[in-house]
C-alpha cells in the first residue's frame, strides 16, 4: 500500500495523466473482478470500471485513496450498496465511504451545472 502512495506521489509530480496510468495499472483488473461478481457480465462490468476512471481522472489530485474513491463510485452508483454495505466491502471506515460519497456528489453537482 505504501508503495502504491509513493508511486501516486511521484506520478502526480509528472503530470495527472501519468498518475492516472499508475492508478490504471494498479486498479483495473481488480475493479472489474469486482463490478463482474456484482453485475454478472464482463462487458457491462468493463463499461462500469472504465466510466468510473474517467469519474476520477477529474479530480485525481483531490483524492487521497483513489482506490477505495474508485470501489465506492462503483458500489453506490452502479450496485445500489449502502454506505455501511461499501464500507465493509472495501474495509473502510463508514465515514469515509460517506465522504467520498459527499464530494463525488458534489463533483458531478458541479458538472451539470457547467
Amino acid at each position: 500500500m505504501e508503495g502504491m502512495r509513493n508511486t501516486k506521489r511521484a506520478a502526480v509530480r509528472k503530470g495527472p495523466a501519468a498518475a492516472l496510468e499508475v492508478l490504471y495499472r494498479a486498479e483495473y483488473n481488480g475493479m472489474v473482478r469486482l463490478a463482474y461478481t456484482l453485475v454478472g457480465n464482463n462487458a457491462e462490468a468493463e463499461e462500469i470500471v472504465q466510466d468510473s476512471f474517467v469519474e476520477i481522472s477529474h479530480r485525481l489530485d483531490e483524492v487521497h485513496q483513489p482506490g477505495a474513491y474508485l470501489r465506492t463510485v462503483v458500489l453506490r452508483y452502479y450496485c445500489g450498496c449502502r454506505a455501511s454495505e461499501i464500507a465493509e466491502i472495501i474495509d473502510q471506515p463508514a465515514a469515509t465511504v460517506r465522504s467520498h460519497l459527499r464530494r463525488a456528489l458534489r463533483s458531478m453537482r458541479e458538472e451539470i451545472r457547467s
